[in-house]
């Protein structure tokens, strides 16, 4: 472990207990006045015995300690990484979680590269939450979360941490999601600035809407705006198909995250309709590169995990990956999370071309990915896979899936515009 946690160590129990703390615990740890060198790799037993030492002295248990610890130390590390450049100017919470891995990695490598940084992944699912998957040998899933809370503690934004899965539980590792203890910073929007930033830019608002699983995306122009609704121009297909979904997805091209809102009017002859009940969006929608199609049928699907396979149905489908119903008794859980995994199915074109080549009939794909969540319910277990270096050929067949699926609905929600 490198010298720069025995220093952080060191600097927490001084600051907790008072002069001369440290000294103690070293001297219960049987390594008197032993000094630390922050770039300098120490064996883990003697970090732990010092630990316990500290959790003594403190008339605490080790992980308390270590999450009292990784909290103290949270602010340091973002001071850091704002002296490394890693952290931008504006970033406050959910920013400095959401790019944890990086600054992390770069804390240690400024202090040895020849250690490996800790094994980090996030995901920013929304505006006030983040996913957090941590997997370490050490298990040190206290001092992740300490770390976690000191951030929120330093820009004084109260965040809840909820753990899913956890290594000293058994799990193969530690998965959380972090949000923001405030309802109004997990959801609010500030409409009239949102929509009048639009407008005075120019700026085209994505919409995002669904029919019969096909998705639907068009452009729009900002016609007006009060405090709580927005008056948007779009086209007539997807005016319609906001008005019979009843909401719409939306994306602006200066926010990071994706909105969500409630039709209140539809004004099919001016074409334009009332937004209301506008917020922040559940999912990554402000971020999300590929459509997500559904299939009219359903698509017998290959799944292999583990050496194993099971017979699924491919459920929704997208270049970026696929989501799949296996099951309930298929041996696929959250601790197969990121293993790799094969899929095989037929798609139901009528052709397909690539230059100067012309295929009939259904186009079979074969795809390699990695589970990316895993969800039981009315007796099946629904997975999504995210794909891994897809062929031209690959994104040539499922591009030509969903113009062949938008061509079979678009028909029928036209006739009801």
């Amino acid at each position: 472990m490198l010298g720069i946690i025995f220093l952080a160590m060191e600097d927490f129990l001084e600051t907790s207990i008072g002069a001369g703390a440290w000294a103690r615990a070293q001297s219960i740890a049987m390594v008197d006045n032993k000094e630390y060198v922050p770039e300098v790799d120490y064996p883990d037993q003697e970090a732990m015995t010092l630990l316990r030492a500290a959790a003594h002295l403190l008339e605490s248990d080790p992980d308390t300690t270590l999450e009292r610890m990784g909290r103290h130390i949270g602010s340091g590390l973002v001071e850091m990484g704002v002296s490394m450049g890693l952290v931008e100017s504006h970033w406050t919470t959910m920013d400095i979680l959401e790019n944890l891995p990086l600054i992390l990695q770069g804390a240690v490598e400024s202090q040895n590269p020849n250690v490996a940084p800790p094994a980090i992944r996030t995901l920013r699912l929304r505006h006030g939450e983040t996913a957090i998957v941590y997997y370490s040998q050490r298990r040190l899933c206290s001092l992740m979360r300490g770390i976690i809370q000191g951030v929120g503690d330093y820009f004084d934004e109260p965040i809840v941490q909820k753990e899913h899965l956890c290594m000293k539980s058994g799990s193969l590792l530690c998965r959380s999601s972090v949000t923001f203890n405030d309802p109004m910073l997990m959801h609010f929007v500030d409409v009239p600035r949102e929509f009048e930033i639009c407008r005075q830019r120019g700026d085209e608002i994505s919409f995002f809407n669904q029919f019969k699983g096909v998705p639907l995306t068009g452009k729009g122009k900002v016609e007006g705006f009060s405090e709580n609704e927005a008056l948007v121009r779009v086209m007539p297909a997807q005016l319609q198909a906001m008005h019979l979904e009843g909401r719409t997805f939306l994306s602006m091209p200066h926010l990071p995250i994706g909105l969500v809102a409630h039709v209140r009017d539809v004004y099919p002859h001016l074409g334009v309709v009332r937004l209301f009940r506008i917020s922040l969006a559940e999912g990554y929608f402000g971020h999300r590169v590929f459509n997500r199609v559904a299939p009219a049928e359903p698509v017998t699907t290959r799944f292999v995990l583990g050496g194993r396979e099971y017979a699924a149905r491919l459920l929704n489908l997208s270049a970026g990956g696929g989501s799949f119903s296996l099951p309930l008794a298929a041996a696929v859980d959250e601790l197969s999370l990121f293993d790799p995994v094969w899929v095989s199915f037929v798609l139901p074109l009528k052709w397909f071309s690539q230059g100067d080549t012309l295929e009939l009939g259904p186009q079979e794909l074969e795809v390699w990915g990695n589970l990316l969540n895993v969800q039981v319910r009315d007796q099946e277990r629904l997975v999504r896979v995210v794909f891994n270096d897809l062929t031209h050929r690959d994104l040539a067949v499922i591009n030509e899936f969903l113009k062949s699926r938008q061509q079979e609905v678009l028909p029928e929600i036209q006739a009801q515009s």
